[in-house]
This record gives structure tokens, sequence and C-alpha cells, in this order.
């Protein structure tokens, strides 16, 4: 602009022959100092071709000026956007949900500790009836079994019709009427108890399978409570961390391109400032056209003199933004399956309705080897090894995998209702046929757990080297019969973590009957007919109806021939190993774990243990 601005006011000056004597050519000269020596080489004001060239300049300057000022304002609207821009990458919106969240979540998990409580009350519900149902049975047997008796000495009182020696006609007749009523009081009293108590379990039977219904229902409201729960807390986290990750992103880049953009703009600025000054000075250098010749040079070195830097600074203001903070990011720090989370959420829980496996995306899966899906972050240790998972009992899924179903205990190709699906491995009965049938085992690995989240774990070495159909198989089977046998599968444990299972816990923990030999399709060792698919130490937990193994059915003598059927004792996916006679409907721990069992005459003798454990069977080759 300066070059233009130089040779419009030097062609005017040679147009009016003011500039007739300079020799240097005109691209080259200053603007500024082209003015001056025009100035200096004028006539004064009075003079008309000194007139037109001051007039000239002075509507170039006011044309400058406008110009300098919307590239001005062009420099600050881009220097505004790339400041607003470092403020625009989701902060604010990060907090809202962020806030959203915690709203949110904080009703779902106050929603589920309440829902975990009731759930604890239904399972004392069912409890106690199981125990009432247990006294009613108990009370219907003997009173009515005493009735039975008495009816039955009718037959044996003639001795007593006879008449004694001595024995006067009135007395004799008297004695007969009081032992008469005395006997028929006493069978009216045993009558109206039994009728009662016969009563009393018909409504009990029903009353105890609505209070499992009603616990059962429950446990499932309290699961999908927990599942939501863990679902928003995986999701929100998933978001939240991709988040952040944009918004750090954008923050970068937004400040890098800000601070390019001032570089530039002050840059531009320092020389829209430098031909404002310039301006400034030609202004007051005019003027002196006004003044007398004389007074001229003195007029023009203090207009040059000037320092015009505060005006210029002045009259182009160029606002900068002050760069912001980068936007926090509101990542939770624990997320679903984190201890924090378990600690924040779960603890104070009932002991017996405590939380499920976390299935939700982000949970922390710490396995290892052929154990992948099962969650070993709440034990010491992982069992190490290439396991093979074959098989799954899921005690609470609503299939029965007692002893007698044999598609899923001892059938090549059957599932006996369980699922072959990978992703319900861990979460129903579950039946690889491929491992089953075909890996060669060497050892054997059971990881109790819950729906995935495992409480405990125990392997052992095999005697002999064969397929789970083979072990299964051996002998005791449903097709060939039942015999009063054991076949020993394993010697020797070969590792464990008990965690904290429970010292009944059957197969893992026990430590009742210990738990170093592992047996297969087996009675106890008193041969009453009490059956297990899987059992540890037979020979120590010997009599007494005292359970303890996978796949039960108990008292097979009851059938009538040795084979496999429904009776009324526990037939059952697992049975605790209970320390009261009866498997548990003696007093003390309940021997039934979960829930799915099958119930034939009101199952008297199956009781719950309140536990809901899960058992992952697994080969090694």
């Amino acid at each position: 602009m300066k070059l233009f601005l130089a040779l419009c006011v030097v062609g005017a000056a040679l147009k009016q022959g003011s500039l007739n004597l300079l020799k240097v050519p005109v691209s080259d000269l200053d603007f500024e100092d082209t003015l001056v020596t025009a100035l200096r080489a004028s006539k004064g004001r009075s003079s008309p071709e000194t007139k037109a060239l001051v007039d000239k300049i002075q509507q170039l300057l006011n044309d400058a000026k406008p110009s300098i000022k919307k590239t001005l304002e062009g420099l600050q609207a881009t220097l505004t956007n790339a400041g607003n821009a470092m403020s625009d990458c989701g902060g604010q919106e990060m907090q809202r949900s962020s806030s959203a969240f915690e709203k949110n979540f904080t009703a779902k998990s106050a929603a589920h500790k309440t829902c975990r409580q009731t759930q604890k009350q239904n399972l004392d519900a069912q409890n106690t009836c199981q125990t009432e149902l247990k006294t009613v049975t108990s009370t219907a047997k003997t009173t009515c079994e005493a009735l039975e008796a008495l009816e039955k000495t009718m037959y044996s009182a003639k001795d007593s019709c006879e008449v004694k020696s001595g024995e006067a006609f009135e007395a004799y007749h008297t004695r007969l009427i009081e032992a008469s009523q005395k006997t028929l009081a006493e069978y009216k009293k045993l009558k109206e108890g039994c009728a009662k108590a016969k009563k009393e379990l018909e409504d009990k039977g029903p009353e105890c399978t609505v209070a499992l219904k009603t616990y059962e229902s429950q446990k499932e409201n309290c699961d999908s409570v927990q599942d939501a729960m863990d679902s928003l807390s995986c999701s929100h986290y998933e978001a939240a961390t991709s988040k952040c990750e944009a918004s750090g992103t954008c923050y970068d880049k937004a400040v890098a391109n800000y601070e390019s953009v001032q570089t530039s703009s002050m840059s531009e600025l320092d020389s829209l400032k430098k031909e404002w000054r310039a301006i400034l000075r030609m202004e007051c250098i005019i003027q002196v056209f006004n003044l007398e010749e004389s007074k001229r040079a003195s007029a023009i070195d203090s207009c040059q003199a000037q320092d015009m830097s505060g005006q210029a600074d002045s009259d182009l203001p160029l606002q900068l933004s002050t760069i912001p903070n980068k936007p926090s990011c509101h990542v939770p720090a624990n997320k679903a399956g984190s201890a924090g989370y378990v600690q924040a959420n779960f603890e104070g829980l009932p002991a017996d309705s405590p939380a499920k496996a976390c299935v939700a995306s982000c949970c922390q899966q710490q396995s290892g080897g052929g154990t992948s899906g099962l969650d070993f972050s709440g034990l010491g240790t992982t069992p190490s090894g290439d396991w093979r998972l074959a098989l799954n009992v899921d005690t609470n899924d609503g299939n029965v995998v007692s002893y007698v179903n044999t598609d899923f205990w001892e059938s090549a190709t059957g599932l006996g209702g369980a699922s072959d699906k990978a992703e319900e491995r861990f979460t129903r009965d579950y039946k690889d046929l491929e491992v089953f049938n075909k890996v060669q085992a060497k050892q054997l690995l059971i990881v109790c757990h819950n729906e995935g989240k495992a409480l405990g774990w125990r392997s052992w070495k095999l005697v002999d080297t064969k397929t789970l159909q083979g072990w299964f198989t051996i002998g005791n089977t449903c097709t060939t019969g039942l015999a009063e046998k054991k076949f020993q599968m394993a010697v020797e444990t070969t590792g464990a973590d008990v965690g904290t299972l429970v010292k009944n816990e059957p197969l893992i923990k026990n430590t009742i009957d210990g738990t170093d030999k592992l047996y297969v399709n087996s009675n106890h060792e008193n041969g009453d007919w009490d059956f297990n698919r899987l059992s540890v130490n037979v020979d120590i937990n010997w009599s007494g109806n005292f359970g303890a193994g996978l796949g039960t059915q108990y008292d097979t003598q009851f059938l009538g021939s040795n084979t496999c059927g429904k009776t009324a004792r526990p037939m059952a996916d697992a049975e605790m190993r209970t320390e009261q006679h009866h498997w548990g409907s003696s007093g003390g721990m309940g021997g039934l774990i979960g829930s799915d069992h099958t119930c034939h005459e009101n199952c008297p003798w199956t009781i719950s243990s309140g536990y809901d454990y899960d058992y992952a069977i697994f080969v090694l080759a």
C-alpha cells in the first residue's frame, strides 16, 4: 500500500512539476520520504500545485485508514474464533453427563441394596417355611403312626376282655367300660391330631413352594437390577473415557491452532501499526503546508521525531484470548468389577444374598489359560494350564441335572437340557460335546463360582487317562443299573484355592471329610444307596444321609430295584455336606445348593442351604 501511495503522490507531484529535480527512481522511494521531499520542494500552500498535492495526499490517507481498520477486524475475528475453539472441547458437556450419571447410578445402587435385603428376607421366610414343613412332616408321621399302632391293638385286646379271677359282674363291666373309654379318648385325640397334622402338611407344602418361588423371583429381579447397574457403570465409563480422549485431542489442537493464529496475527498487526504510525506522521507533516517556509524545516523534523506507537496501539487494539485450562476428565475411578466398585456398592450386603458376578462389558476378567471367562479377582490364585471346559452345572437355572439326567452325565450326543453355546457357558447348565467325548483327561479341575465369579477351585490328578464320557459311564449307570460300588477318579489333589467357601461345600472346601480322593458315579461307604455323579472321600462320609456331591439321587433302594428313578429324597444338581442327619432336615445347614431339584412326594428331606454355588468342570490332557 505504501508503494501505491508513494506512486500516487509522486505522480501528482510530477504532474505539477514539484519533483522535477528528483533523480531517484520512483519505485525505490519511501512514501514518507517522498512526502517530505515534496514538501521541502514546494512553494507553499498558496501555490495551486502544492494545494492540489496536499488535497490528494489527504484523500489517500483518508482512504487508507478504513482499509487498515477492516484488515484489523478480520484479524480479530479469526483470533476470536480460534480462542473460542479452545473452550469448545466438551468440558461442560462432560460435566453435565457426569452429574446425570452420578444421580442415576446412585439411585440404581440404592435400589440394588434394598432389593438384596428383600431377597434375604424372602430367603429367611423360605428357610423358615422349610423348617416348619419338616416339623409338620415329623408331627404327622409320629401322630399318624401312633394312631395306626393304636388301631392295631384292637386285635390284641382279647386278653383284657377275659374275666379276672374273683371279678364280679359289675366290676368286670366297669373295668371294660373305663378301659374302652380311655382307649377311645386316646384314639379320638390321635385321630384329630393326625387329621390336623395332615391338613397342616397339606397346607404347608404349597406355602413353601410359594415361598421358594417368591425367593427365586426376587433373586432374579435383584440380579437384573444389578446387571442394569453394572451395565450403566460400564457404558458411562466407556463413553467418558472416549469423550475424555476426544476432548484432550480437541483441546491440544485448538491451543496449537490458536497459538499459530496469534503469532501470525501479531506479525501482521506489527505491519499494520507501522503503516498506521506512518499515516499519523504524514497527517502531521501535511499540516506543515500551512506554515511559513521558514518554519517548515523544524516542523517537519518535529513530526518525524514524534513517537506514534502509543497512538497506534490505542487505535489498533487486538484482543487476545486467555488459554483456558485443559477440560477436566470425568471418568469414574471405580468401574464395574473393580475392587473399589465392589466395596462401594456390595459391601454390607447379606452374606446369603450377595451380588452376582458382573457380566457387563468393562468388568475385570482376570483369568488365565483355559479358564477364560471366569473372574478370579476375588481369589488369591488362578489355576494355570490349558484347561478345557467340558461341563457347567448351574444350580439355579431351572434345568435339573440330578443323577438321573443321563443325557447330561452319560450321553455322547445329548445335552440334557443344557446349553452348548459358549456365551452361556457360565450362566446356564452347559456341555461341550467335543471336550466331553474326545479329550483324554489326565487332570480334572472344578471351579466353584456364582454366575462367572470364581469362589474357589481345586484340581486333581486322575488315576487313569480317559474322556469324561468314559468316566461317567464306567459303572452305576442308569442303563446298566446301580450297585453298591465306588469308582475312584483321583487319589491326590494338585492345587486349590478355597476362598471364602463354607466348610460344608462338598468338593473344594469340605473340611469335614477332606478332598484328596475324587469319586465318580459312587455311593457311600456303608451301602446306603446314596449316589453322586461327583463326590469326595466317600469312605469317610460313610453314613447318616449327609449328602455331598454333584448330580444326586439318594436312597435308591426305595425304588424297589437297582435303577434310576424318582425318590422323595434329594434329587438335585448339588448337595452340601450336611452335619445333621437326612441331608440337613434334622437341623443345621440344609443340603440343597441353589434351587434345581426334582421334588417327589413333597420332598420333605430337600432343605435349602441358602447358597447358590455353580460348578465348572474342566479337563487337562
